[in-house]
């Protein structure tokens, strides 16, 4: 194979911009699919991949990051017995000495990392609000975790309940 032959498995940015948006009655354009061991989000009408680090995800209502510092949580990650799959807690530590707006990740092990900045300080406030919040590991190398209302994990396939 050559790479003129070559089709990413990602979508790219410009076909995010036109298709990430949300369908008439509120339909969400994504599945969760089981790729290289991990979930990915993908986006149904092309199958094709959508990195956590997609700015479009957000305005689905879908938090999503590379969790940041689970180098200094690796026990309470191993305590967690983390798969992609597994169900997390979001914790906004207020008091927490380096930002006020932190959102902790909590496995079953304690915490095991957190939101980035430029995405805990929205979601600090949604998490004040005490609307309902659904997260989940998607992967656990690196450790992915999304986030959203339960309606929208359901509608992506993250949800059974």
């Amino acid at each position: 194979m050559t790479l003129d032959n070559y089709e990413s498995p990602y979508l790219d940015s410009d076909k995010c911009r036109e298709l990430l948006v949300m369908g008439s009655g509120g339909i969400i354009p994504l599945k969760l699919k089981e790729f290289e061991g991990a979930l990915w989000l993908t986006e149904i009408s092309t199958e094709k991949l959508v990195n956590v680090g997609n700015r479009n995800l957000l305005s689905l209502g879908i938090w999503s990051c590379r969790v940041r510092g689970d180098i200094y949580y690796q026990e309470e990650i191993a305590n967690s017995a983390l798969i992609p799959g597994s169900t997390v807690s979001l914790v906004h530590e207020s008091t927490n000495p380096y930002d006020k707006n932190a959102v902790a990740i909590k496995g079953m092990g304690g915490t095991i990392g957190y939101f980035n900045k430029a995405m805990a300080r929205a979601l600090s406030k949604y998490l004040a609000s005490e609307l309902p919040l659904e997260a989940l590991v998607i992967s656990t190398m690196p450790l992915k975790v999304i986030a959203a209302d339960p309606l929208i994990m359901k509608a992506i396939g993250a949800s059974h309940g």
